[in-house]
């Protein structure tokens, strides 16, 4: 595939991942699509930090439209010639592989950790209270001790422990993972762009070539 052409497929795959990646991000902060959890800040920190809307998302989006301009041969701003538009397109693609790879890492702690969720907590003394916590995360609590370690391996804790917000678990499961997916294939992208355009600084556009050997 030739230079230009890659860069264009690259950037178009990359602009449909940045958006799934901004809708999955969102979407996490309306378990079962209530607002009522976000407006009394009982979100998952995570989801909170939205690492796919500016890590998976913003970040990603602004490098594959440059990408894509750099693919089409498109001027802007006044910039000629194809290895302009090539070493840009490889520092935003170095934005938008950082940018994955943060929203890779928010979100393997998110899924790792559980979401934040009212569950029941069994005291010392016997005595059962109910609490905003976290009943997955990997570490005990001395005060409660009542950490379920494997969650995600055990499908029967997913709507067992958690009282509110309901199917939080599985919510929460589905769209890190989305993330998780997105970000990898970003990151993915993100190399081959970098690799790509680093020959295109090297040796133009071939498709460029192919015009004017025609």
């Amino acid at each position: 595939m030739c230079i230009g052409r890659c860069s264009r497929f690259v950037g178009i795959i990359l602009v449909f991942l940045a958006l799934v990646s901004i809708a999955a991000s969102t979407f996490l902060l309306f378990p079962n699509l209530t607002v009522t959890y976000l407006w009394r800040g009982l979100i998952t920190r995570q989801a909170f930090q939205l690492p796919g809307l500016w890590g998976g998302g913003i970040m990603v989006l602004l490098a594959a439209i440059q990408i894509i301009t750099a693919g089409s041969k498109i001027n802007w701003f006044g910039c000629y010639g194809s290895c302009w538009h090539m070493f840009l397109s490889i520092l935003l693609s170095v934005m938008a592989l950082f940018g994955s790879v943060l929203c890779f890492a928010i979100s393997a702690g998110g899924l790792l950790n559980g979401p934040l969720c009212l569950y029941n907590v069994l005291l010392p003394n016997r005595t059962k209270i109910q609490l905003w916590d976290y009943p997955f995360a990997g570490f005990d609590n001395m005060a409660f001790n009542n950490s379920v370690p494997n969650y995600l391996e055990d499908r029967s804790l997913w709507d067992s422990v958690c009282i509110e917000p309901s199917g939080v678990v599985v919510w929460n499961i589905h769209f890190f993972s989305i993330l998780l997916v997105i970000s990898t294939l970003e990151i993915f992208l993100s190399l081959i762009q970098i690799i790509n355009g680093f020959f295109g600084c090297l040796c133009g556009l071939c498709d460029e070539k192919s015009v004017t050997s025609s």
